[in-house]
């Protein structure tokens, strides 16, 4: 047999369907797990679609089991029988009390940095270094989805040896930090662009520009105190922002002495284009991507390409701009202090980053309890 432990089947779907019904609901198979319950499939060359079954000591026979639910992308691979045609994950990690979804190993983890992953002073700790390498160890898959560029993922020296991949500008740039190759998803034609800031200007007269390239920023010289040294190219004026990029991933718009709800409530109506808006609660700026371009179309254009579903992926954020990521992942975390449209798109909650809550919830889905990553 193949056997892959379960936590609890009230989330997979229905038992019964042609044995027994067994109820299937947290409170009998929270027990069952603590006997051994086993999912179990048929390993027969006259079988080349089995049926999967629960087995267990305090059932007379098999109990067919037909799965619905949250399910891993990889297939089980038997010794025998080569692979198993069923996409339930080989690591199947235990439900905490009253939680009635199937949890199991993540084929990625998908993590915000800025407030999520790296710490309030803005560098990796000890214990999330240990928590991301053993999670590579056990052949998952790290990626960060950052509104940084790759020149500001490149600034984290200490976490580029643990990164799969980044996905940068806020969806728009799949960056490998490996080898440094940068691929466009979406851009901003200029003209529009342009158009869209003087929209924007005409409600926030006090708004300064930035263009994210790709490969650099231009931005009006009002930024230099905020960034200091780094890549950006200072001009003088919004028309010389456009003017000087060649293209755009991300619009950048701040205003001093305003908060980024207050920005984002100021623009409200007006003719933007199309594009998706961002903003990060109290800091005062909003972020403009083409349309359709946020983290989670980004997270999933990685995972597409290595045929992976959201069912096999577990996402942490903390900010606004990390909803549609917190909400496409199966199982997804908003930090312990984030914003309250995050905490909404996510499934569940973890610690504050100063508390390490990333690493936590790793560790316990690698130890196989989301007792504790619940």
């Amino acid at each position: 047999m193949v056997q892959a432990a379960l936590a609890d089947a009230g989330g997979l779907g229905e038992v019964g369907g042609g044995g027994p019904r067994v109820p299937a609901g947290p409170e009998r198979l929270h027990r069952l797990r603590d006997d051994g319950l086993r999912l179990e499939f048929p390993r027969s060359a006259h079988a080349p679609n089995p049926t999967p079954f629960l087995t267990h000591g305090s059932t007379k026979g098999p109990i067919p089991v037909r799965l619905t639910g949250i399910l891993g992308a990889e297939p089980v691979r038997s010794s025998t029988n080569g692979r198993c045609p069923l996409p339930v994950s080989p690591v199947a990690a235990l439900a905490g009390p009253g939680d009635t979804r199937a949890v199991l190993k993540p084929l990625v983890i998908a993590s915000d940095l800025d407030g999520t992953l790296l710490s309030p002073g803005g560098t990796l700790s000890e214990r999330t270094r240990e928590a991301l390498a053993a999670a590579r160890a056990e052949g998952v898959a790290v990626v960060a989805v950052t509104a940084r560029t790759p020149y500001g993922v490149d600034m984290l020296p200490d976490l580029l040896p643990l990164l799969d991949g980044a996905i940068c500008a806020n969806g728009a740039i799949d960056y490998v930090p490996e080898t440094g190759r940068i691929r466009v998803l979406r851009s901003i034609r200029i003209g529009p662009g342009r158009r869209v800031a003087a929209a924007i200007a005409a409600r926030l007269p006090d708004a300064v520009f930035a263009v994210e390239t790709g490969t650099g920023i231009v931005g009006e010289e009002a930024y230099r105190p905020l960034v200091g040294a780094s890549n950006w190219d200072f001009v003088p004026d919004v028309d010389a922002v456009f003017k000087r990029a060649k293209r755009a991933v991300k619009i950048k718009v701040y205003c001093a002495g305003r908060t980024g709800e207050e920005m984002a409530a100021a623009v409200e109506g007006a003719d933007l284009g199309g594009l998706s808006m961002c903003h990060w609660g109290d800091f005062g700026m909003l972020d403009f991507n083409a349309r359709g371009a946020d983290k989670a179309f980004g997270l999933a254009s990685w995972c597409k390409d290595r045929r992976i579903g959201p069912e096999s992926v577990v996402a942490f954020g903390d900010m606004p701009n990390d909803a549609p990521m917190l909400a496409w992942a199966a199982r997804s975390y908003a930090m312990g202090d984030a914003h309250p449209e995050a905490v909404q798109a996510a499934t569940d909650r973890t610690a504050t980053n100063a508390e390490d809550g990333v690493a936590q919830v790793i560790e316990a889905l690698l130890a196989g309890d989301t007792a504790a990553a619940a």
